[in-house]
């Protein structure tokens, strides 16, 4: 029984090293594109083919809101107490009295002497009254407030007998002519507009027309700069209000030329450059057939996203394969089954037909 165990652990010994051969070779079976042959099995890929464009156009979408033509704070002439005032919300046109002081005594004065000039005037004109006359009436005029235009009262800050001076302002008026929008944007963007040019703008789910009234040359804020656009469409049927948040969209032309691929076709490593994979269809000179390629890495460089696109640029060439789906399971060198799906995409500026 001895004599044998020698015997035991060398066959043990065999048996675990055939095992382990066996188990390497079985998960070389199973890795995609390796094989204990010489034809490797190919991985399966999406890919589209690239078509270089050089004039980009992008849609940038940014938030502004309806702001009113003119707006201002009005103020009394001169102290007293309130004794009318329109309520919030009133519309009133130009010339109309908005708010007026308590002026009482001083009606009475100035209807007195208008009877007194009136009585002079048969003797000749009295200077004195006349000249006490306009400065009561002139006084008087000092405690109403007048719409200087059709307007929309959006603030009453005081109300019927309080008191008031030069200094506070009861009141606070828009304009009621069709607001604008204003918004703010990056220098990147505002220093593309042109003047007068037809900006699109959603207010409620309604898209009505707009073009560049204004930019400002001063940046707002660091990188920013204030645009105003009028509105050109007629606004009788929707509902809005002074103040609403808008959207706005700019179709814009690119400086930059390039492709437009989907995102999920790029990489980008730790070093932080990026990359797409390309489906070469030969490798050494050898013709592949067409539903065939070989993997080769491309870095590019990354212009501008929108939407779930980018515009990238690089050693890139028209009707060249680039991996759009499966990206993490092909490597430079390796062949790859291809399926074309380049019809089934569509590119930014392409109409829904995908043509």
């Amino acid at each position: 029984m001895h004599r044998n165990r020698p015997e035991l652990k060398t066959q043990v010994v065999v048996s675990s090293a055939c095992l382990f051969v066996l188990l390497v070779a079985g998960c070389q079976r199973g890795m995609p594109g390796v094989s204990g042959d010489d034809d490797p099995t190919p991985v399966n890929v999406s890919t589209m083919r690239l078509q270089r464009e050089v004039n980009s156009g992008e849609t940038a979408i940014f938030f502004g809101a309806l702001k009113p033509i003119r707006e201002t704070q009005l103020r009394f002439g001169k102290s007293g107490a309130i004794a009318t005032i329109k309520p919030l919300g009133s519309r009133v046109l130009a010339g109309e009295q908005l708010a007026t002081l308590e002026q009482s005594d001083l009606a009475t004065q100035i209807a007195d002497l208008e009877t007194q000039v009136q009585a002079s005037a048969a003797t000749g004109p009295n200077l004195n009254l006349e000249r006490q006359l306009k400065e009561a009436q002139a006084q008087f005029q000092l405690g109403i407030i007048e719409a200087p235009w059709d307007c929309l009262v959006t603030d009453r800050l005081l109300d019927e007998g309080s008191p008031v001076s030069p200094e506070l302002s009861p009141l606070r008026i828009v304009d009621t002519q069709p607001p604008r929008v204003v918004i703010r944007l990056p220098r990147r963007v505002a220093d593309r507009l042109q003047m007068e040019q037809r900006i699109w703008v959603v207010v409620g789910d309604q898209p009505i027309e707009c073009q560049v009234d204004y930019r400002s040359v001063e940046e707002i804020s660091a990188g920013s700069k204030t645009v105003w656009l009028t509105i050109q469409s007629d606004l009788e049927q929707i509902p809005w209000a002074f103040g609403q948040t808008v959207e706005v969209r700019f179709n814009l032309a690119s400086e930059q030329a390039g492709c437009w691929v989907p995102l999920s076709a790029l990489n980008r490593d730790a070093s932080g450059l990026w990359s797409v994979y390309v489906a070469t269809s030969n490798q050494d000179g050898e013709e592949i057939n067409e539903a065939r390629g070989v993997i080769q890495r491309k870095l590019v460089r990354l212009y501008q996203l929108q939407n779930e696109w980018a515009l990238i640029d690089g050693s890139l060439q028209d009707e060249e394969r680039i991996v759009v789906e499966g990206t993490h399971r092909v490597v430079s060198g390796q062949q790859v089954n291809v399926l074309d799906v380049t019809t089934q995409l569509i590119r930014p500026g392409e109409e829904a037909s995908g043509e």
